[in-house]
């Protein structure tokens, strides 16, 4: 039970990270005076790649949920 809490942490802790490093938007914005086309191009990405990281962290509780440890238990 508590190595999978472990790995829950572990997940989300990565996906945390990630999207602290989003904050580098504005930075991009306000201090290197960055066009509003790059900010607006950088945000659609930035968004995108959130959206699909919360989805593999879902992805990953279901896997521990269900038993499996790895992917290649699907083999």
């Amino acid at each position: 039970m508590e190595n999978d809490v472990i790995k829950k942490l572990g997940a989300v802790g990565s996906a945390v990270v990630v999207m602290l490093l989003f904050a580098s938007l504005p930075v991009s914005y306000f201090v290197l005076n960055a066009p509003s086309v790059v900010v607006v191009v950088m945000a659609a990405v930035f968004l995108v790649v959130s959206i699909l990281l919360v989805y593999c962290v879902m992805q990953r509780f279901r896997e521990l949920d269900g038993g499996l440890e790895d992917d290649i238990d699907n083999y």
